[in-house]
């Protein structure tokens, strides 16, 4: 009779067990301590989930580079500090902070024309804002109104909201403070805007620019003019503020392609621009040319 062959082993096989020595736990011990003072004196920030998957290699999480704001007589001027992947416990706020400041210094009125907004740190200032007697205006635009969380709670907070219910698209980001300080640049109020993208704000003191935006805030807000429809009529289109020449100038009403391309031209040493979307024929040409040229 023909025996069958266990398909299993008789002998039990064994899990290897890890075997510490004392030096490894000394040396483990040293890991934790450092990793402990680092955060403690805050040196460094420290990921203690990876610390407790002995993940050591990315334990110390790497803080952005952090562009500080650069002040001035009659500005304050903000960048982003963004990296990737977001990390929510080494975020810059510099850009929240600054224009957080700006609203909680407004004495009456605000005035604010901005694509996206879905910061709620910023909708908190402009609530207290409110709620201490400053007048707050908003005007966006039409497909965010509905979306943005931030603005469906100011909407449910019957702030005074106007969009442009048009198929193009409110692509402002300004705001006024007190009919003398202006809040501009590149920067939506968003998490994206403002953690993972590369952005600029300014805040100019300027009662002159003040009215140039209050001019182009009201065309949207009281008489509903967007686009082609609102009027090229900016009260100060040039602004001398110290040393420096501010111009003014409203997309589309003010043909600003046409003026940058004369500035363009008009180059003699050196042209820097950084944009996130550059389609212009005229001003690529013109960019090309002065470079030919030598600038």
């Amino acid at each position: 009779m023909t025996k069958k062959r266990k398909t299993t082993s008789s002998k039990r096989s064994r899990k290897k067990q890890a075997k510490f020595t004392p030096g490894a736990i000394l040396l483990l011990l040293l890991i934790v301590g450092i990793l402990f003072l680092g955060s403690w004196f805050k040196w460094f920030q420290v990921d203690w989930e990876a610390v407790l998957e002995g993940d050591f290699e990315h334990a110390i999480l790497k803080p952005p580079v952090v562009v500080e704001p650069v002040s001035g007589e009659w500005y304050q001027l903000y960048f982003t500090s963004p990296q990737y992947p977001d990390d929510e416990r080494t975020r810059v706020y510099t850009l929240i902070d600054g224009l957080v400041a700006a609203i909680n210094n407004a004495q009456r009125t605000i005035d604010i024309a901005i694509y996206e907004f879905d910061l709620d740190q910023i909708a908190d200032a402009l609530i207290a804002a409110r709620n201490r007697g400053v007048q707050v205006r908003l005007v966006t635009d039409s497909d965010e109104l509905d979306q943005l969380d931030t603005l469906i709670r100011l909407k449910k907070e019957r702030f005074p909201i106007v969009p442009d219910e048009r198929g193009a698209i409110m692509h402002n980001k300004f705001a006024v403070i007190d009919g003398a300080a202006v809040w501009t640049g590149s920067w939506n109020f968003t998490p994206n805007d403002t953690f993972r993208n590369n952005n600029n704000a300014i805040l100019i003191q300027s009662p002159e620019l003040a009215k140039n935006y209050t001019t182009e805030f009201e065309e949207m807000f009281v008489r509903h003019e967007f686009g082609p429809t609102s009027p090229a009529n900016t009260p100060y289109p040039k602004i001398q503020l110290g040393d420096t020449l501010i111009e003014t100038c409203f997309a589309p009403e003010d043909d600003c392609s046409d003026r940058l391309v004369e500035l363009v031209q008009g180059a003699q040493h050196s042209i820097t621009f950084m944009a996130f979307s550059f389609t212009d024929v005229a001003i690529g040409q013109a960019v090309s040319e002065r470079g030919r040229a030598g600038v």
